[in-house]
């Protein structure tokens, strides 16, 4: 069996060559709390899931050749916190993936209310989350001239998104705010 030695370097890149070296698997030794393993094996999972899509107009699901990724634990306990990981990092790479097919739309696709559609079919269906239209009369009416004039002559909108998430017992809620332009 021929083994990749030195993955030394970027997550990103060790997936690379071993890609390129024909491997299809991946073994690794899971880490709990060691945050640098964790965060690489984060970039390890988000680039192996996105280097195995193949991205064009004419076909943004077509798939390369799978990488598998084998995590070895050295006991039970740790297959919850390997699990939250390895989610955290799928999640992270679908966003990417979406952002990827967003990109590729055709121009005339890319108008204000297909975008704020695809946010609402993408959300809406997920829990803890909220979505509030603002059309351009409530742009309007709030003196958003500054979303006004960049939609032009078009019909521009803002997309609020909420997430509330589970309240956690005896903890606050911590309040982010992420804020971009359709």
């Amino acid at each position: 069996m021929d083994r990749l030695t030195d993955l030394g370097t970027l997550p990103e890149t060790a997936v690379k060559i071993a890609q390129k070296r024909g491997f299809s698997k991946i073994a690794l030794n899971y880490q709990s709390g060691n945050h640098q393993f964790e965060k690489e094996l984060e970039a390890i999972i988000v680039s192996a899931y996105l280097s195995s899509k193949k991205f064009s107009l004419k076909s943004k699901h077509a798939t390369n050749a799978e990488l598998t990724l084998i995590l070895t634990l050295q006991n039970a306990d740790q297959m919850g916190l390997a699990e939250e990981h390895v989610n955290t990092a799928l999640a992270i790479a679908k966003g990417c993936e979406w952002a990827r097919e967003l990109v590729l739309l055709p121009p005339n696709l890319k108008k204000p209310q297909h975008l704020a559609q695809q946010i609402f079919e993408r959300f809406s269906a997920l829990p803890d989350f909220s979505e509030t239209l603002f059309p351009r009369s409530s742009l309007e009416a709030v003196g958003a001239g500054g979303i006004l004039g960049v939609g032009g002559a078009g019909e521009p909108v803002l997309v609020k998104l909420a997430y509330t998430g589970p309240q956690t017992e005896g903890k606050e809620r911590q309040r982010i705010a992420i804020v971009g332009k359709v």
